[in-house]
């Protein structure tokens, strides 16, 4: 069998259904030959295969064999951070359990999801996004709900929170990007200086405003179970034809995940969608609710 094989019905792998862990290290590929200006002529010969066959990799229909990982990683020079999580998962087919990882690892699963996918939904209960704060926010609340933060770990988490934002931010196929904010959130922002206050409050409201954007306030209580979680979905494949699988990111203090379990999926997905209608668009509650506390 040769690399760019197909499936036994004759289907390729992408049309299929591809696993989360072949999307990854595909999209990798894909983002940092792009970056670097490579082209798959250039990939191939440092790889030792084919120009057919690198772009059967970048086109999901043959997966990235584990032994050409080093190889990538030396050509396309891909920071050390991001090349340890591939080695990790090198050797993976895509059909084992979810990874738990530390939560920069799956953040990096995260970002690239931000960057392609066509449906995007993230809940934040007791502090605002990363890709929402603005420099104030992080710096104070923020960094104070982190765990023995260090000056050098918040200024890393501070740059990938502004790439997080010029990527959500500058993309033209204008994605439906949906963030549903806990009440905590805006009673711990009252907690700090006005001027601190009103910035980032401005800041949601530019954000709220911009195409397929829109930010939404849970006044009711919420299950305290239910952390921090995203929601990708792949959209229309015409319109998104770089997404990934359906997939839902979790974080806890020590670890997260990042899995394309139905059932596990049905779990958030039957929670954000009970919850998105009864919340109220940011705009009405900065209006009626939040006035009274700058008053």
């Amino acid at each position: 069998m040769t690399e760019d094989r197909q499936v036994e019905d004759g289907q390729d792998e992408e049309q299929q259904g591809e696993s989360q862990i072949n999307w990854f290290k595909r999209m990798m590929l894909v983002k940092y030959r792009t970056m670097k200006g490579l082209t798959q002529q250039r990939v191939s010969v440092a790889v030792y295969k084919s120009k057919d066959t690198v772009r059967a990799y970048e086109r999901a229909r043959s997966p990235i064999p584990a032994g050409i990982i080093t190889d990538l990683i030396e050509v396309l020079d891909i920071p050390e951070d991001v090349a340890d999580y591939l080695r990790i998962i090198a050797p993976l087919k895509g059909n084992e359990p979810p990874i738990e990882a530390d939560g920069r690892f799956n953040a990096l699963y995260l970002s690239l999801c931000e960057q392609y996918m066509g449906q995007i939904f993230e809940w934040a209960p007791t502090l605002f996004p990363g890709a929402l704060q603005t420099r104030a926010y992080h710096d104070g609340p923020s960094r104070e709900a982190a765990i023995n933060p260090t000056d050098e770990w918040m200024e890393s988490g501070r740059i990938f929170k502004v790439e997080r934002n010029t990527t959500l931010v500058g993309r033209l196929d204008r994605p439906q990007i949906h963030f549903l904010l806990g009440e905590p959130a805006f009673f711990f922002l009252s907690k700090t200086p006005r001027k601190l206050q009103i910035e980032q409050l401005d800041y949601l409201s530019a954000h709220d405003e911009l195409p397929g954007w829109e930010i939404r306030v849970l006044t009711e209580p919420s299950f305290n179970g239910m952390s921090t979680f995203s929601c990708f979905e792949p959209g229309p494949q015409e319109k998104y034809p770089d997404v990934g699988p359906k997939v839902v990111y979790t974080e806890l203090p020590h670890s997260s995940w990042v899995f394309q379990d139905e059932d596990r999926i049905a779990f958030y997905d039957g929670w954000r969608h009970a919850k998105w209608p009864s919340s109220i668009r940011f705009k009405e509650y900065r209006d009626a609710y939040w006035r009274n506390w700058l008053a």
